[in-house]
């Protein structure tokens, strides 16, 4: 930018902007400067260029500056205020210099950070340190053609500890390779404040459930129950390393088991180039929560759906909603509506494009971990689900016979909330059906 900033100073201000003048006298002549300085992504504070017409004297703005700008960052027109708010100006418009000065601020939409999980599987004792785990992001980023500078997802200790988090230093706003945002802010990343999991490699291949070494927990700083591996140099180390999951929507991306320092596992890459922002695209559709209360068994499916509805009631949803679970003569897939719209969280991201999808596919698109009001849930959940997939008929052992049993020997299976596979949301295992757990909820 400082370059393009010096040619513009130096000469090219006068061949790009055209500029035709009326007739001489009247008022002092007003001030008509370019600046590159819009939405702080230059950093520079020079103007272009800075010259002084009388009134009446036809300016012609600037064109498209396209090829100035840095890499994936895009022109968007000029604007009066530097922040964009101001009144806009389309590049080649013309405009009668008035007895007020005008300065022009170039507005960019700044191209979003990437983020990936590697193709490649690594020892974490093995990486070579931090150098050599940055050093395998980059040449992952290269071999997929992306563009700009990657440091892995680590954390170390001792004399040279470091959190990951600090690792990303004023960069913000990531995207998966095929454009969907992971996260917006640090403050999101360490909360666990995800909008699509990070489950694509480089090449924007789904991953899935992947396991990815981390040594960092949920807050993005160095975990205290994980050893590093002699900050990823000692395959030795007998102590078991900190991992998470790549098809978590929650900080359970970084933060769920740990394993030997041998074994092989992914590392998740960050760009850390620019100081963008992202969101999610809202979309339409029936709601999907899961309840902040919990539903202790007795009573039967009835119960449960009562306190769907209640909740729903609360938060001044309108329509009928139904517990997803199975019972031994019925699927959870089996109460609901296939044929409608798609079942959206409250912030309006799609657990799936369609209905039908969300119970024919091994993943939701986001993870389920919000309540009827938007509250997002980033604690331990977990959930009734009654069968281990949508589409299986329960058992006695696994319904707490139809959710009517409050024995302490009778169990049912349950899921856990914030990952997106359907193997940790409905089949994490079995609880006792005299301990009360939440539900997932779906409009019909």
């Amino acid at each position: 930018m400082k370059r393009a900033s010096r040619l513009l100073a130096s000469g090219l201000f006068a061949a790009v902007l055209s500029l035709r003048c009326g007739g001489g006298g009247g008022p002092a002549p007003a001030t008509y400067t370019v600046t590159y300085d819009g939405n702080g992504n230059t950093g520079g504070t020079a103007p272009v260029d800075s010259k002084a017409y009388p009134t009446g004297h036809l300016v012609t703005v600037l064109g498209n500056i396209d090829a100035l700008v840095k890499t994936g960052d895009t022109f968007a027109g000029w604007n009066t205020l530097s922040n964009g708010t101001g009144t806009a100006y389309a590049p080649g418009q013309t405009f009668p210099m008035g007895a007020s000065n005008v300065t022009l601020y170039a507005v960019w939409t700044v191209a979003p950070n990437i983020v990936f999980v590697t193709s490649t599987a690594y020892a974490p004792g093995a990486l070579g340190g931090l150098a050599g785990a940055d050093s395998d992001c980059q040449a992952r980023a290269t071999a997929a053609n992306l563009p700009g500078t990657y440091k892995a997802w680590l954390s170390t200790s001792g004399t040279d500890e470091v959190d990951a988090i600090a690792r990303l230093g004023a960069a913000s706003g990531w995207v998966r390779p095929d454009g969907k945002p992971f996260v917006d802010t640090i403050a999101d990343l360490a909360s666990g404040n995800i909008l699509y999991p990070p489950r694509l490699d480089e090449f924007g291949n789904d991953l899935g459930q992947a396991m990815v070494v981390t040594a960092t927990a949920s807050d993005g700083s160095l975990s205290t129950t994980s050893v590093t591996c002699g900050n990823y140099t000692d395959t030795t180390d007998t102590g078991n390393i900190l991992g998470g999951l790549s098809s978590a929507g929650s900080w359970l991306f970084t933060d769920y088991e740990a394993f030997p320092c041998a074994t092989l596992a992914h590392l998740y890459c960050f760009q850390v180039d620019q100081v963008a922002a992202v969101s999610p695209t809202p979309v339409s559709g029936r709601r999907a929560f899961v309840t902040n209360g919990v539903f202790s068994s007795g009573g039967g499916p009835a119960v449960a759906d009562a306190l769907c509805a209640s909740e729903a009631s609360a938060a001044g949803l309108s329509g009928t909603f139904l517990a997803a679970l199975a019972t031994t003569t019925a699927s959870a897939r089996s109460r609901f509506d296939t044929t409608g719209a798609p079942w959206v969280r409250a912030d309006g991201l799609a657990l799936a494009p369609t209905a039908a999808a969300l119970f024919t596919g091994e993943y939701t698109d986001v993870s389920l971990d919000m309540n009827a009001d938007g509250t997002r849930r980033y604690d331990l959940w977990e959930v009734w689900s009654g069968a281990p997939g949508w589409d299986e008929v329960g058992t006695a052992a696994g319904t707490c016979s139809d959710y009517t049993s409050t024995a302490e020997s009778s169990t049912a299976v349950i899921g856990l909330i914030g990952d997106t596979a359907l193997t940790t949301l409905l089949d994490l295992g079995t609880d006792y059906c005299s301990t009360g757990t939440r539900l997932i909820c779906l409009q019909e």
